[in-house]
């Protein structure tokens, strides 16, 4: 692994574990048992690392949505997508919760979090209307009704990693199965019949694996 790499890395654990604000260049420089002047090479500041870091995130986020097939005839591959966002989320929870702190303090971050808000609205917009389209929801959304939906959505992806971490007291698979429930049920109210025994069947299929 590159030193660059190493020391995102590095980082990413310790934010997830003491927050970013409770980090220092020290810090993570001693994690790597490297001096503060060879990380100060790499990086000049904090505020770099987290802007690094939240970049990796959307591009972790985004190939996930692009592994999503072009058919939408089964609410399965869009589950299957949504696992995938749900592990990256975990896998860089400080940024959700420390969410306010980071974009107000990170104001290139918060600038990147602005525009993938706005992208990834209208990239599930696109979505709810091909699966309109293609039946899997049982009837079309009034405008207003996809707008709930989606902002709720977002909503919640923004905010149960806090839930979480305050009153989840299981393992890290069975949290990201149990959050990523409560946020799929959004949409459920809204899927066909067939769609609806997919989901259910889909997530039986996780809650009884035990690999």
């Amino acid at each position: 692994m590159k030193t660059r790499d190493r020391i995102l890395d590095a980082a990413r654990q310790l934010f997830n574990r003491e927050g970013v604000t409770g980090v220092s260049m020290r810090d993570i420089a001693g994690q790597l048992e490297m001096s503060v002047g060879n990380l100060w090479y790499h990086f000049k500041t904090k505020d770099l690392i987290v802007a690094e870091l939240y970049q990796q995130l959307m591009g972790e986020m985004f190939a996930q949505v692009q592994q999503i097939p072009p058919e939408r005839d089964s609410i399965v591959s869009l589950l299957d997508s949504h696992r995938l966002m749900f592990a990256v989320q975990y896998r860089f929870k400080f940024f959700y919760l420390n969410l306010y702190d980071v974009l107000d303090q990170h104001p290139a971050v918060k600038e990147l979090y602005v525009q993938f808000s706005q992208q990834n609205r209208e990239v599930a917009k696109g979505f709810l209307q091909e699966y309109e389209q293609s039946e899997v929801f049982a009837r079309s959304l009034s405008e207003r009704e996809r707008h709930q939906l989606i902002t709720s959505g977002q909503m919640l992806n923004n905010t149960w990693a806090i839930d979480a971490e305050l009153f989840y007291a299981g393992d890290p698979k069975g949290k990201l199965l149990h959050y990523m429930q409560i946020c799929c049920q959004l949409f459920y109210p809204y899927l066909a019949g067939k769609a609806q025994k997919e989901y259910d069947a889909y997530f039986e299929a996780l809650e009884n694996d035990e690999s």
